[in-house]
């Protein structure tokens, strides 16, 4: 897959192209269709498959300012996923002021047409285009009748549901804490990763060390809780296969203030079962498949310690390990 940054790159030529346009965060099962199809046309057409996103996305521009970090997917994330759906290039575009202000009109001519060599646009029937969302699909083939595209539309994709797949929806799930359920949309187990950081030593004290884990900023982490999940990392030794399909390490995930022991700032910490690996300083990814409970104040280690047994008893039988 190559990746191209900004419309402005000497490496992107107008060709004969099938495009699909979308923020893409997250990548879901509806954004995976969407790109199966362009991908197929594309084959069918003898032209190029290609998506063309946005960063930052939409929502982290327009969207409330002191919004909570909402991310799915940062820009690396998404471009994994996006070339596991075997697009041939994809375009990031500088979603800044200027670009806002763009009529859509201006787009398709511009953009779609001059810049790209659009041949077929993919887009889902609630996609709209250019400043203050002026344009819908409908509109998008007059202009691509005049510039020389075909537009094809498909409907929201609602997986095994009622209600159509979004980011927006899938946010909310994940800020609720319904992990199980935003994994059903997205076609995976929601994921983050960051670096291991030095924590407050306590996962140590109690029996239980924790690789403590630093989030970028942008990125959205799931209700306060005790999760079951999969934990990933370089080099990794031995690894289990869950029932979702990702190869890890079995994990106990507590997201949350750690309020046994006082006020502090909000920890991802992931104790890592069967093992102790010394994490410090490298990179660490959790996928995260079920949420076992929320996060509780108990009188003391003690009972904190008898707690966080019977949770790592509970993500054995979660990922359906064996004592």
């Amino acid at each position: 897959m190559k990746v191209i940054y900004g419309l402005a790159s000497p490496e992107l030529r107008p060709r004969p192209r099938v495009v699909a346009v979308g923020a893409y965060d997250g990548v879901h099962r509806g954004h995976q269709m969407l790109l199966d199809v362009a991908c197929e046309a594309a084959a069918i057409g003898g032209c190029e498959s290609t998506a063309l996103t946005f960063e930052p996305i939409p929502a982290e521009v327009v969207g409330r300012a002191g919004s909570r970090s909402l991310r799915l997917t940062l820009l690396d994330e998404k471009l994994e996923l996006l070339e596991k759906q075997h697009i041939g290039t994809v375009v990031v575009v500088d979603f800044d002021e200027q670009f806002c202000n763009v009529r859509a009109r201006d787009f398709a001519r511009d953009i779609l047409a001059d810049r790209l060599g659009t041949h077929m646009l993919v887009a889902s029937e609630t996609h709209t285009f250019g400043r203050g969302a002026e344009a819908d699909v409908r509109m998008m083939q007059q202009f691509g009748h005049e510039f020389g595209f075909e537009v094809h539309i498909l409907p929201l994709f609602s997986g095994n549901g009622a209600r159509s797949i979004s980011s927006s929806h899938i946010r909310r799930l994940l800020w609720e804490g319904r992990v199980e359920h935003a994994a059903g949309l997205l076609g995976r187990p929601y994921s983050m990763r960051g670096t291991v950081v030095p924590g407050r030593g306590l996962g140590n004290q109690l029996g239980f060390p924790t690789a403590n884990l630093q989030v970028p900023e942008a990125k959205l982490i799931p209700a306060d809780g005790v999760y079951a999940a999969i934990a990933c990392w370089e080099n990794q030794p031995g690894a289990l296969v869950s029932a979702s399909g990702i190869r890890g390490a079995a994990a106990a995930v507590s997201i949350g203030v750690a309020p046994t022991f006082g006020p502090s700032q909000r920890l991802v910490e992931a104790h890592i079962l069967d093992a102790s690996p010394s994490l410090e300083g490298r990179s660490l990814e959790l996928h995260f498949v079920s949420r076992l409970r929320e996060q509780q104040k108990f009188p003391g280690a003690e009972l904190l310690s008898v707690q966080i047994a019977r949770d790592l008893e509970d993500v054995r039988q979660t990922l359906s390990i064996d004592n």
